[in-house]
Formats: structure tokens, C-alpha cells, sequence
């Protein structure tokens, strides 16, 4: 992620994808001094790095010690200088030019907070939601209350009587490994489990290629879900209907609450992203109107190890 550094006293910035500079409270970065305008320069995460833009600012914003013509974006590299007013003053240095992640703001003061793999629980301490980006990159708000609620770049809500606002960058599409590429349909899924089912390895079979992906905690519900749609296989229900549980009676079997589920689909469903999956949101199928879910996989092969 991207941090800027105030050289005088170490005071730290972890950088959003945009941040304004200025006196105003309106700026997320807020500076002192009459030599500052309200809303003075502009910081940007841009495909290719770190971008710096005056504002029309009365004494200007200096990158390096040059005084950077306004309204025009000004790429950034790692170390550079910022001086907003004066370029005499000690600058904000850019420590770290890497991109931003996503982040929670809490709209009432307080630290952003970082949304590690996609998927942070909220109040973090004791989780009542959860906010996570699926795998087309968009962003959903999930409570115990109600359906999935979309969230966009900026989008303000309140969680457990706290506001806070969403920031996200764009999302790039994760990177799938050169000639394999693989979908549901065209997969026969292993599960191999200990007697006791504490350790779970899954692999992944489709053209001749097999694709391990390791003992994970979470593979137990994927274990539960096969079986559920085994067995109603096995009373004939019809295909299409196979395997739908509703989800308290599934949160009774794994004895785990929603906060809980949400991030453990949102896992199984990341990691079979990066092991090729084309269709990573089918592998866990859900109706929010019922509150149902099932495995997306119709083909398995469960062994006991």
C-alpha cells in the first residue's frame, strides 16, 4: 500500500486510491498554516502509480522542489517530495509507492481500516457483518438482518450504530496460470478426509489436469455440502433441486453464526479464483431468497483417508 511520510516527525499516511490535501475538514489529509488553500492538491492511485494534482491552490504544490502546474496530474515515484504552500517546508515523502488496498473509514474518527483478503468482519472485535468483494470485483454488505446489500467506491453505511464509509479501489481480475483455465461443469471434485475430519484435502480434476488445493479449515463445508447433494441425489430428488440447505440448519451443523459462513465462502471461492476456476461464484451456489445454499460441483469423489 502507499505511504507518505512527514519527514519532520515521522508522522505516517497510509494512502487511500484518493486523498485531499487542504485545511478544510472536508480533506482527508488535513494541513495547517496560511499558506495552505482550503482545497489545496489532490493524491491519486492511477494504473501505473502514485499521482499528485493542484487544485488551483494560491501558493502551489511542489513534487521535488518544482512547483507542479495545476490541474494536471503529476506521476509520482517512490521517494518523491511533497510541499503543499511552501516549498521550504519539510516534506512528505512517498515511503512506499505500492497500490492501495481497500479500506474501511469510520466516518465518526479513528484509523482506516484495512480489508485484508478481500473480507473484514465488522465491529472487528465481535463481527455482526461483514464487507467483501466477490470475484467480478464488486463489493456487498452482509448482516444477520437481511439480503446482501451492493456497495460502490464511497459508499456510506452503518454498522452497529457506527457509520463508515467504503474505500475501494477497482478491483484488477486475479491472474489465471497460462493454459488452465477451468470451469464446475467440466470438473470432477476430490475430497479425501481423516477419520476424525480435522484434516481435509481437496483436488480438483478436469482434461486430464489435477489441481490440489491443500487442507484447508474451511474445506469442512465443502465436505457438508457434497454430501448433502449426494444424498439427495441418492433419494432421487431431481438434479436442479440437489443439495440446497437453508442456511440456519447449516449453521447448526458447522456450529458457526453468519459472520462466520460469509467468510469462509469467501474464501473457498477466492481460492479456487487462483487455482484457474472461471467461475469461482458457482462453486458455492446461493438463493437469497430462501437463504439457501449448495455446492456448485455435481461430480465428486469423497474418500475417507
Amino acid at each position: 500500500m502507499g505511504i507518505l511520510v512527514l519527514s519532520s516527525d515521522g508522522q505516517t499516511r497510509t494512502l487511500q486510491s484518493e486523498q485531499t490535501f487542504g485545511r478544510t475538514e472536508s480533506c482527508e489529509v488535513r494541513l495547517t498554516g496560511t499558506h495552505v488553500s482550503s482545497n489545496h492538491a489532490e493524491l491519486r492511485w492511477f494504473a501505473d502509480g502514485w499521482h499528485v494534482k493542484d487544485l488551483g491552490s494560491l501558493n502551489g504544490t511542489f513534487v521535488n522542489g518544482r512547483r507542479a502546474p495545476a490541474g494536471e496530474w503529476v506521476l509520482l515515484d517512490q521517494g518523491a517530495k511533497l510541499a503543499f504552500g511552501n516549498p521550504g517546508d519539510p516534506p512528505w515523502v512517498l515511503q512506499s509507492a505500492d497500490a492501495p488496498i481497500p479500506t474501511l473509514v469510520p466516518l465518526e474518527g479513528g484509523e482506516p481500516v484495512p480489508i485484508a483478503e478481500g473480507i473484514i468482519g465488522i465491529p472487528v472485535d465481535a463481527p455482526v457483518a461483514t464487507v467483501s468483494v466477490d470475484t467480478d470485483g464488486k463489493w456487498w454488505l452482509e448482516d444477520a438482518s437481511g439480503d446482501p446489500v451492493a456497495l460502490q467506491h464511497k459508499a456510506q453505511f452503518e454498522v452497529a450504530g457506527r457509520l463508515w464509509r467504503l474505500s475501494a479501489p477497482p478491483v484488477p481480475s486475479l491472474t489465471t496460470p497460462l493454459g488452465l483455465s477451468f470451469t464446475i461443469d467440466d470438473t470432477l471434485l476430490r475430497i479425501g478426509h481423516s477419520a476424525d475430519e480435522e484434516n481435509i484435502q481437496v483436488e480438483a480434476v478436469s482434461r486430464g489436469h489435477a489441481v490440489s488445493l491443500g487442507a484447508r479449515l474451511h474445506h469442512f463445508l465443502l465436505l457438508v455440502l457434497a454430501r448433502k447433494r449426494l444424498q439427495d441425489r441418492e433419494r432421487g430428488i431431481l438434479e436442479s433441486s440437489c443439495g440446497w440447505i437453508y442456511q440456519d440448519e447449516l449453521l447448526g451443523q458447522l456450529r458457526i453464526d453468519r459472520v462466520n459462513l460469509n467468510l469462509q465462502v469467501h474464501r473457498i471461492r477466492r481460492q479456487f479464483s487462483t487455482c484457474g476456476f472461471t467461475d469461482p461464484s458457482a462453486v458455492i451456489e446461493r438463493r437469497p431468497q430462501t437463504r439457501e445454499l449448495r455446492i456448485g460441483f455435481a461430480a465428486f469423489d469423497i474418500q475417507r483417508s
